[in-house]
């Protein structure tokens, strides 16, 4: 019994880590800076990590969906050079997110796993490691390291969201505050109101698949809901002061710019967007037909921002509206069975694909980096994979 509990510990602190360096900005640290490799190259780091996992998961992925999955990829390569918007090597980066996506959806579909908790400590690690970046750089800020000035920590927005809806739905409680001061500290350091939108959306969308129909039912998320209220409400104006004293950029990012949308207030950001979707719209008969890969070199590539903040462009732009509507209507209706299939049968896991298909929807509008990073999309894989399943779903 013993040495089953350690090797539980060992399990945890091993999926703990995978998501921590592999599946985090930390990876890009790591790759760059320590490794010296010329990329960001978070397979490298998963490697070690590999042997452990195929123990707890079957990590054989399905050949059909595999090759299939692989002509399209290479098809819209080739698109792509032939449209010849973008240089070579940003079409390649972007599609080797996407086969990642791939691999990992090929692997997840209708698969056995075998405990959800190993999925929760991969993500939990993940968003650890972006709330310590987020901590390390808002210490710089305050020992005046950044001499320029505030920029954004990006991190795995999709593993904020798979973890946050984790802990609710499968009642973890005190991993649901530890989760809750995660995604606080996230938002106070990382500068991105789209973390905020995103993880707001997770609460409320994972708190309604508990609200059953009798007051046993609604006790629960009635005092989580009651005792995040207080919490927020206590340390807001805290946070404000805090905040501002060491950036008003960062002040402006978070507070300023959360209350003008709420309020109904734009501002350059929400104007940029709002441009984005006049162009669109305007020039929707360039989007009828797949195009294929946008560069996301942001830094690289003149005006490709346009595809990290309106994500449904890249969509568009890459599969055609004449493939992605029906793929979008696909996603609404498993975005309906998973909603169906927890209430009638009482399937945890269909609550899960719920709330994140409903999350998948917001991020396309507002937030593309779960399309983008190398350490982001294999989550992302996971996550459309499991939305997609019918069976072998974890109860």
């Amino acid at each position: 019994m013993k040495k089953q509990t350690l090797n539980n510990y060992v399990d945890t602190l091993i999926l703990f880590f995978c998501g921590f360096i592999v599946f985090s900005p930390i990876s890009s640290q790591i790759s760059i800076n320590i490794l010296h490799l010329p990329l960001a190259l978070p397979e490298v780091l998963f490697f070690p990590f590999y042997f452990k996992l195929r123990k707890l998961f079957n990590l054989k992925p399905n050949s059909k969906i595999l090759f299939f999955g692989s002509f399209i990829i290479i098809f819209l390569i080739a698109i792509s050079l032939i449209v010849g918007l973008f240089p070579f090597t940003s079409i390649l980066s972007t599609a080797r997110g996407y086969f990642y996506m791939l691999l990992v959806f090929s692997i997840f579909k209708n698969k056995m796993i075998p405990n959800i908790n190993y999925i929760f400590y991969i993500v939990f690690g993940s968003s650890v490691a972006w709330m310590v970046i987020g901590m390390i750089s808002l210490n710089r800020l305050i020992s005046s390291t950044y001499q320029s000035g505030f920029s954004a920590v990006y991190g795995n927005m999709i593993a904020l969201a798979l973890m946050i809806s984790i802990t609710i739905i499968y009642k973890k409680k005190l991993l649901t505050f530890i989760a809750l001061g995660i995604a606080i500290v996230i938002a106070l350091t990382s500068g991105l109101r789209r973390q905020i939108s995103i993880a707001f959306i997770s609460y409320v969308l994972s708190f309604l698949t508990q609200i059953r129909f009798s007051i046993k039912r609604i006790f629960y998320p009635s005092i989580l809901i009651f005792v995040f209220a207080t919490a927020i409400l206590f340390l807001y104006p805290v946070a404000m002061k805090f905040t501002y004293s060491i950036s008003s950029t960062l002040y402006t990012r978070i507070f300023v710019k959360t209350e003008q949308l709420l309020t109904g207030q734009s501002n350059e950001s929400d104007q940029t967007r709002l441009n984005s979707f006049h162009t669109f719209s305007d020039n929707i008969e360039d989007y009828i037909l797949p195009r294929g890969f946008v560069s996301k070199r942001t830094m690289q590539d003149k005006g490709t921002g346009l595809f990290m903040d309106s994500p449904y462009i890249e969509f568009f732009h890459t599969f055609g509206l004449f493939f992605s509507i029906p793929l979008i209507i696909y996603i609404f209706s498993r975005f309906k069975f998973h909603f169906k299939n927890y209430y009638r049968n009482k399937i945890n896991e269909s609550a899960i694909n719920f709330v994140m298909a409903g999350v998948i929807f917001a991020l396309m509008l507002i937030e593309g980096s779960f399309l983008n990073f190398a350490y982001t999309t294999p989550i992302t894989g996971f996550v459309f994979a499991r939305i997609a399943s019918t069976k072998n779903l974890v109860k």
